[in-house]
Formats: C-alpha cells, structure tokens, sequence
C-alpha cells in the first residue's frame, strides 16, 4: 500500500490494499492463536512505517498526511477481518 508507482502518477496501490485485507480474513480463518489487534499491527505497520518516504507529494498541499490517520483505520479494519474470518472457523468448526 506504500509502494508508489513512478510510472504513472495517478496510481493508489489499490491491489496491495485489497490483498492485505484478503489476507488478513484468510489469517483469521487459518489461525486462532493470534490476536485481531496483532493481526492488524503486523500486516500494516510496514506500510505506516514507510509511508514517509513513499507518499506521493502531489501539488504540496499536505493532503498527502492524511496517509497516516487512512492507515491507522487500515490496522482496525485488517483486525476486524480478521476477527471475522475467526468467527466464520469457530462457527463451522465448533469444538
């Protein structure tokens, strides 16, 4: 989600976004064991940590740091998928 495409400047990384969040459902359906906080964390933080050198400047109007906030509701968004994709293994696996 942080990576820039230099070739075409209108270019928003919207396969990456839609492949963590698949992944994070798919981690929930495969893995119990790790928290929904943590599942969030772990597949967007490099993308926040990165976001500094790789947001897309545009004309200088600093709309570029609302990267960050988008982000951080990125991590809650990948941890409610993965509470769902949880959810979704209990109730056709029950114990």
């Amino acid at each position: 989600m942080a990576v820039e495409a230099r070739h075409n400047p209108n270019y928003l990384g919207d396969p990456y976004a839609v492949a963590i969040f698949v992944t994070a459902f798919v981690m929930g359906i495969l893995d119990g064991k790790t928290s929904h906080r943590s599942a969030g964390i772990l597949l967007i933080a490099p993308a926040l940590c990165l976001a500094g050198w790789t947001t897309p400047r545009g004309d200088n109007d600093g709309l570029w740091t609302l990267i960050f906030p988008m982000l951080v509701f990125f991590m809650f968004l990948a941890g409610l998928l993965h509470n769902l994709g949880d959810e979704i293994r209990k109730a056709v696996r029950p114990k």
